[in-house]
């Protein structure tokens, strides 16, 4: 197995389940393991670029052919991204020893649409942001769509940042379903709390223009009718009771489709300020808060 990229020339054999399903997604949706690294591709580029030589005139030979060489390197590069960021998937897969797949083959039109959307990821950070995608995808299909795929290929740096900076404002709200609601918890665009978080009234609007977030400076989204309720904080539970059924609200910001599968790939950082606030802002508005955190360790 190659040390620079572990999908090269590869054994199936003795592969745990989560690598072999991965090598059988890839191979099916693109046939980069079974081919020596960029052959086949730079021959597929020789082809068309003989073509694109045989059609130009005597004239336009010296165009023709700096186009020619253009694309060869091209394919060649976008090769050479797909294969980095699959390694990267491959290396997350075999670091987790735990990692639990499910039985759901991943949709061949997804595979092909990830390396379309990623094939020109040629930085590190980001390629290691692809790589967590297809890792997840594998063991959990059906985990990000194509709209997420090309959302993520067309964020800034700076926007994924301000996005995960968000992402430490998430309160988690049990749900009847399997999957509790996500939600940023965000109820003066203008506050201090976010200002000094690099987030402000038009970040969020940006955020909201490139389909991340749902943000109504006005309205905001709310709870409706509750008087009992557990709120959960990286970890940490809270009891909420109101003396008779009220309105929760969860802020001035809800996540899209696409900000709930892409929220999954981010690495937030808790904030008891936040934290604090935000119970804080619930008191005020009348609500009875139980921490079960202490309640639990008192037990103990």
């Amino acid at each position: 197995m190659s040390k620079d990229n572990p999908l090269v020339n590869i054994d199936l054999k003795g592969l745990s389940k989560p690598l072999t399903k991965l090598v059988e997604t890839v191979g099916a949706g693109c046939g980069v393991l079974y081919e020596p690294t960029r052959i086949k591709r730079k021959a597929k580029a020789e082809a068309v670029a003989t073509e694109i030589m045989a059609e130009a005139d005597a004239k336009k030979q010296e165009i023709a052919q700096r186009a020619a060489h253009r694309f060869q390197d091209t394919e060649i590069r976008r090769q050479e991204n797909v294969e980095a960021i699959t390694a990267k998937a491959y290396t997350l897969l075999d670091e987790d020893k735990n990692t639990v797949v499910s039985e759901e083959p991943v949709s061949e039109d997804w595979v092909h649409r990830f390396y379309d959307e990623c094939k020109d990821i040629g930085e590190e950070e980001a390629q290691k942001l692809w790589g967590k995608v297809l890792a997840e995808e594998v063991k959990n299909p059906n985990s990000f769509s194509p709209r997420t795929l090309h959302t993520l290929k067309n964020m800034s740096r700076k926007e994924a940042e301000t996005f995960t900076s968000l992402c430490s404002f998430v309160f988690e709200i049990p749900a009847s379903g399997s999957k509790n609601h996500i939600v940023p918890i965000v109820l003066e665009p203008n506050d201090s709390l976010l200002t000094t978080r690099g987030l402000n009234y038009m970040i969020l609007k940006d955020l909201d223009a490139i389909g991340l977030i749902n943000f109504d400076s006005l309205a905001g989204t709310s709870f409706k009718k509750v008087n009992q309720i557990i709120i959960m904080y990286f970890g940490k539970k809270f009891f909420l009771h109101a003396p008779q059924p009220s309105d929760l609200s969860a802020g001035k910001v809800s996540f899209t489709p696409v900000g709930r599968e892409l929220y999954k790939l981010t690495e937030p950082i808790p904030d008891d300020a936040i934290l604090k606030k935000v119970l804080d802002d619930l008191e005020k508005a009348n609500w009875n808060i139980q921490d079960l955190n202490t309640t639990l360790s008192t037990d103990k």
